[in-house]
């Protein structure tokens, strides 16, 4: 009886784990992402006051600037299917660069020539810098992973 109660405390305390998994390095990685991409996505809604709300790529910015960290984040969900995982961070780096293509050309529609100094009111461009690195270091983890899993899957 002992035996079977201190089981199913261990198999609870793996559910908890198995749902967090803060513990895997890409999970902090993409964690990072999310947040970033959510505050440069707040940002983003004060570029609209430089350009005219009802240009097309501005419209395309807002879309893109919503769905990275929607991407971002449901990938930390995946961790089991790690195929998917990196499939969904591929899918983030792509549209990070969408987004910074989007803002290019945004500036040159509006007539702005693309410097540091210009870019010192819109920080939400510079917000978002870092995260295509942190989704390389993600995949990059994730690939380490799935070796992981398969050297593991030979020696059984």
């Amino acid at each position: 009886m002992h035996l079977l109660v201190n089981s199913c405390i261990i198999n609870r305390k793996l559910n908890i784990n198995s749902i967090i998994m803060i513990q895997r390095i890409q999970t902090v990685y993409l964690l990072i992402a999310t947040l970033l991409a959510i505050l440069a996505s707040l940002f983003t809604v004060r570029m609209g006051a430089l350009i005219s709300y009802t240009h097309w790529s501005y419209a395309v910015l807002r879309l893109v600037s919503i769905l990275i960290p929607i991407y971002a984040f449901s990938s930390i969900l995946l961790f089991k299917k790690r195929n998917l995982q990196m499939a969904f961070v591929w899918i983030v780096v792509f549209l990070i660069l969408i987004y910074y293509i989007t803002v290019l050309f945004l500036f040159k529609e509006s007539g702005y020539t693309l410097s540091l100094f210009s870019l010192k009111g819109h920080c939400g461009l510079l917000i978002n810098l870092p995260n295509p690195v942190l989704c390389f270091l993600a995949i990059k983890a994730i690939r380490y992973d799935e070796n992981l899993i398969k050297a593991a899957d030979r020696l059984r």
